[in-house]
């Protein structure tokens, strides 16, 4: 009984760890962080500020707040998603920008379309244009630059 219970939690283990985890040349990117970003459309700036996405099951994850000035009743926050596979990952690692979709979905459930480019400057960071759908023929574009968390060194980092 306790073999076989053994048996269905390795079991479990080995069919779990292919859909959550990088493999390790790409596990540099399971983290991105991006700094505020700000555009502007007609008489209004909008900022918008993202926490740190994390990769899992080919989504980026994170949440975001944006602020428009002066029309702060438009403010919004919510959660936001970006899609890009370990195949993109991969074809990113070697030096290609890559194109990527998403969702951004507000805290009352609405969602909005969104896309972009990811241009890789260096082994660390890169720049980002996201392009946000507003209204019918407007949509805000944020040029921005993103970074990748320092990789840990030390003894820690070769257990």
């Amino acid at each position: 009984m306790v073999y076989a219970r053994l048996a269905l939690a390795l079991a479990a283990c080995a069919l779990a760890a292919p859909l959550t985890a990088l493999e390790p040349v790409l596990s540099a990117y399971a983290q991105v962080d991006v700094p505020p970003m700000k555009t502007s459309a007609y008489v209004a700036s909008v900022t918008m500020e993202i926490g740190s996405f994390r990769w899992e099951n080919g989504v980026y994850r994170s949440t975001y707040s944006a602020t428009v000035f002066p029309y702060f009743f438009m403010d919004e926050t919510g959660r936001i998603e970006v899609y890009v596979s370990e195949e993109a990952l991969r074809r990113f690692e070697k030096g290609e920008s890559i194109s990527f979709t998403g969702r951004a979905i507000r805290s009352d459930g609405k969602e909005r379309a969104i896309d972009g480019k990811a241009i890789r400057l260096d082994g660390r960071s890169g720049k980002l244009k996201v392009r946000v759908p507003v209204a019918r023929g407007l949509a805000l574009v944020f040029n921005t630059l993103y970074s990748l968390p320092a990789a840990p060194s030390g003894p820690a980092a070769h257990q």
